[in-house]
């Protein structure tokens, strides 16, 4: 999930804004016209005014505002970085291409509830609010509320349970396990923790979890009193108190939305297909984003493979480098010696003596050719094994004497 830098420069959105409604220009950007509004005014880009693309669309001229000079110290552009979802294109695509959830009834009463929401009773009933306690202890639901936010809460969980079963989707409750890890700050002593249990539903080759929260408000506290010499923190403290308003939460995936809450005027009763259809596009992302580390890995070890490859073909060519200046070397050597000789040869040839076979000269040009023979005979020797090192890899060099292609 990249991190993007859209850039807003102003003479390029005064066009814009003028050659389209904002609320158009806003959607091309991926903000509201509230937000494009404040960039324009701090930018002093002038907008048309109310009515100007209903005049201009019945045909009545209308008249652009100039693009004032910037002021002394002016900005002429504005940078915001923002999160990018990853594959939010594609998501959109597919989920326009679906169709459309009908709409999720939720019953006045629990009546023949599903089989989790049976078993989850007796623990929902009696854990009040120490949930965290529950999920490490029991495979349960994951309702997260109290009092009459709780009896709702099981009704909209047993609309969306069924909703999801006759879909085609299995809700699978699981049971709170315990694995080990290990913890750098002890010097790689392995520790045990509890993993607590998690309600999902199974979409496709993916486990998206979800589960319904009460949501609380935060009080501030009043400082307590402090008594005759006890000093008292002026840290404010804070409580949270549950406010019976209830929250769908995806806990699993990548989509943009997450939680659909009741508001003022919506009920979460009123969004269980918009839910639904965001689990949907929960495990599409789960999927994309599966594909992408997988293609990613793959790309990981290609490089690998490639620099793994470079090293072994320099390796080989200092190698062959090395080979090379030796032989070159000793037939450097035989060739000088054998035009030392017949430079010598050529002095004492003035000499009878010398030139015979048994004398020291004779002797001496002997056993110097001797020297060269082998010298050169070291040269070009050895290189049937070379052949045989490139034919077991092929892949880093070529047999000797071929051309490259």
């Amino acid at each position: 999930m990249p991190w993007e830098t859209v850039v807003y420069r102003r003479k390029e959105l005064y066009e814009q804004v003028w050659s389209a409604p904002t609320q158009q220009v806003a959607k091309k950007y991926g903000i509201s016209d509230v937000a494009l509004a404040k960039i324009c005014r701090r930018l002093e880009i002038p907008k048309p005014g109310r009515g100007y693309w209903a005049k201009k669309a019945a045909g009545i001229a209308v008249k652009m505002r100039p693009l004032l000079p910037s002021s002394p110290g002016q900005v002429t552009e504005h940078r915001v970085s923002r999160w990018r979802e990853p594959d939010g294109d594609v998501i959109r695509e597919r989920r326009e291409k679906r169709p459309r959830e009908a709409p999720i009834p939720v019953d006045l009463d629990l009546t023949n509830p599903h089989p989790l929401i049976k078993k989850a009773l007796r623990h929902l009933r009696k854990s009040e609010d120490r949930w965290d306690q529950l999920f490490q202890r029991e495979a349960c639901l994951d309702l997260r509320a109290t009092g009459e936010a709780l009896d709702r809460g099981l009704r909209v969980m047993d609309a969306l349970l069924k909703a999801l079963s006759a879909r085609g989707y299995a809700v699978e409750v699981t049971e709170p396990t315990r694995e080990s890890v290990r913890d750098s700050h002890r010097y790689g002593t392995p520790t045990e923790r509890i993993v607590p249990s998690k309600t999902g539903v199974h979409i496709g080759a993916f486990f998206v979890e979800f589960g319904i929260e009460e949501l609380v408000d935060i009080v501030k506290l009043p400082p307590p009193r402090p008594k005759p010499g006890q000093w008292v923190s002026n840290k404010p403290e804070y409580e949270r108190i549950p406010n019976g308003k209830l929250a769908l939460k995806i806990r699993s995936g990548f989509n943009a939305r997450s939680t659909f809450a009741d508001g003022k005027k919506q009920r979460v009763e009123l969004l269980l297909s918009k839910f639904v259809e965001a689990l949907l596009d929960a495990a599409e992302a789960m999927r994309l984003n599966k594909e992408r580390r997988e293609r990613e890995h793959q790309e990981w070890l290609e490089a690998s493979r490639r620099r793994e490859e470079e090293a072994r073909r320099r390796e080989l060519e200092q190698k062959r480098r090395g080979d090379l200046q030796v032989r070159l070397a000793q037939w450097t050597e035989a060739r000088d010696i054998r035009a030392f000789i017949a430079f010598a040869r050529s002095h004492a040839s003035s000499e009878a003596s010398s030139s015979l076979p048994d004398s020291d000269f004779g002797t001496w040009s002997g056993w110097a050719e001797q020297l060269a023979d082998r010298l050169e005979a070291e040269a070009i020797s050895g290189l049937g094994s070379h052949q045989k090192t490139l034919q077991q890899q092929p892949s880093l060099a070529r047999p000797w004497g071929q051309a490259s292609g």
